[in-house]
């Protein structure tokens, strides 16, 4: 943040909102065939009609020791206007990702930035893999988590303009509450005052020098407000849930030792240079620029931006897992750093030296490459989950169609997994099936007389790294081979249906090209073509039969 220049021309016209269009764009596929998913929209669906029902106790939360009273309520709305269609609520995100593209865009405005410079880390951010994950599903935090503290930043980038005490301290109050929102969707919206103490302290020390430090106001102003809406949210979250933030339940996963951040560091990564290895060769030619011929400029957004994703991914490395969804807070402050770098090295395209202009364009034309890439995989990301979620619509529909009262539903998933809790969730509340239950399918579970429904996934061509999926190829296939044996015992079992997605796809696995260096499997852990063109499938075979007493 900086006090805003002078001339307002870098604030007028829509050329740098272009990208908000875009946004809406990039959802229409997904407004197109909407579906809920088997991951966790059975359990938003059974919330808000609990909240509705006049249960305040979000006992799903309660379970895990969270607190995210917003995050629940935000679905909540949406049911109590549109009811179990997932078409409203995909337009719910389309709304959330506009916003927050908008937010960006403004901001950099409001500092300052030049309108190319806003416009590009909007396109940035928009077309940025990790997107699909967080919009093409329904139950991430990270959408409202990102919006609300980006409507946070845009509050406070006016604070310059306030002109009395009272307006100042209006903005510092409504920018604390739209911290305290994001943190009541996703709880580690708490880590944003220790991104503007070091905002703050940067500008302080640049400011060093200088008599006039007015430029110091709205980063005093926005750790006032991230600090107190962190402490009232810890607050109310020990209050309420009655845990601290580290000892119990979801939070408790944080594992704090050396190997544990090693590895984090090593997933990260691998997911940095399958969404974002175009930054590579643009600092690099970024940095050529400064030490042969251009005196450093844009400092303020590129450590600004730098300081805020390197705080969304350090903070996520003593972390248990890591998944593409958890990579938006990061990708914002990555497409900032990607449009404040990529100003300066267009710039570089007129300097005086010939081999300059020639190293700037070789640094464009890999950067461009390597953002095609990586773009390729957020259109993996999005054809994948498009039809996953088709496949797994089109099965549960099947299901809820044909199976009698009482039937006994067995799923080829033989350890403990989302999918199985999702359709016991889901049958009561969308399919109004309370009468079916479903288990992981045991052949010590095929006994009873009864009507026996049996639904075998299976996938093929998945790539390691892409959206979070219930059904992994390797273990499937194991299983699969298992229930094939099993059937010779059961001769009255027969497949009715086949249920299915197919797609050519073009997936090139960057990652895969650190495999060499690897001393662990992580991304490494199978083996698929660095240029990936095999078809993807996923499918689910239902079996039914008559066990008679």
């Amino acid at each position: 943040m900086s006090k805003p220049s002078n001339h307002l021309q870098s604030q007028n016209g829509l050329l740098p909102y272009l990208p908000v269009l875009l946004a809406v764009l990039i959802m229409l596929p997904r407004l197109i065939s909407p579906q809920f998913g088997l991951m966790d929209d059975g359990k938003s669906v059974i919330t808000a009609q609990q909240i509705l029902g006049g249960e305040w106790g979000f006992p799903f939360d309660t379970y895990d020791a969270r607190f995210r009273p917003v995050y629940w309520l935000a679905f909540t709305l949406v049911y109590w206007l549109a009811g179990a269609q997932p078409f409203w609520f995909f337009l719910g995100n389309t709304l959330l990702f506009a916003l927050t593209v908008f937010c960006l865009v403004r901001f950099l405005l409001n500092t300052g930035a030049s309108r190319l410079q806003a416009g590009l880390s909007g396109l940035l951010f928009a077309l940025a893999p990790p997107i699909v994950e967080n919009y093409y599903t329904l139950s991430k935090g990270e959408a409202g988590q990102v919006l609300f503290l980006g409507l946070s930043l845009l509050i406070i980038s006016r604070y310059p303009r306030a002109r009395s005490r009272a307006a100042r301290m209006l903005l510092i109050l409504l920018s604390a509450a739209a911290v305290l929102l994001a943190a009541m969707c996703k709880e580690i919206s708490v880590i944003t005052p220790g991104i503007a103490a070091v905002w703050w302290l940067a500008c302080r020390v640049a400011l060093r020098r200088q008599a006039d430090r007015s430029a110091l106001a709205p980063y005093r102003a926005w750790f006032l407000a991230s600090a107190a809406a962190a402490i009232v949210y810890l607050l109310l979250r020990t209050t309420l849930v009655m845990g601290a933030l580290q000892t119990q339940g979801y939070t408790s996963r944080f594992v704090f030792t050396v190997e544990q951040v090693v590895s984090g560091i090593i997933r990260w990564t691998g997911w940095l240079v399958r969404n974002f290895a175009w930054l590579a060769p643009l600092t690099a030619g970024v940095l050529l620029l400064w030490i042969f011929r251009r005196k450093p400029s844009g400092e303020k957004w590129i450590f600004e931006s730098l300081t805020w994703a390197a705080a969304w991914i350090a903070v996520f490395l003593p972390w248990n897992l890591m998944t593409e969804y958890y990579m938006l807070p990061a990708a914002l402050g990555l497409a900032a750093l990607g449009g404040a770098l990529l100003v300066r090295l267009l710039a570089g395209l007129k300097d005086r030296s010939i081999w300059l202009r020639g190293a700037s364009l070789l640094a464009l034309a890999i950067t461009a490459l390597l953002f095609a890439i990586n773009c390729l995989a957020g259109i993996t990301d999005a054809r994948i989950q498009l039809a996953v979620d088709r496949a797994n619509r089109d099965m549960m529909d099947t299901l809820a169609e044909t199976a009698p009262s009482g039937a006994i539903v067995l799923v080829n998933i033989r350890e403990v997994n989302e999918y199985v809790d999702q359709m016991n969730w889901q049958l009561p509340a969308i399919y109004n099936r309370p009468d079916l239950q479903v288990k992981p399918y045991d052949p010590a579970r095929v006994g009873e007389p009864g009507t026996y429904f049996i639904l075998q996934p299976e996938i093929r061509s998945q790539p390691l790294m892409t959206v979070r999926l219930g059904v992994v190829e390797a273990t499937q296939d194991a299983w699969n081979t298992g229930l094939q044996a099993d059937r010779a015992a059961l001769p009255w079992l027969h497949e009715t249906a086949v249920i299915g997605q197919q797609f050519q796809h073009l997936h090139v696995d960057l990652p895969r090209l650190l495999c060499p260096l690897m001393k662990t499997r992580s991304f490494c852990a199978s083996s698929s073509p660095l240029v990936d063109t095999r078809p993807f499938s996923y499918r689910w075979t239902i079996y039914r039969g008559e066990l008679k007493p």
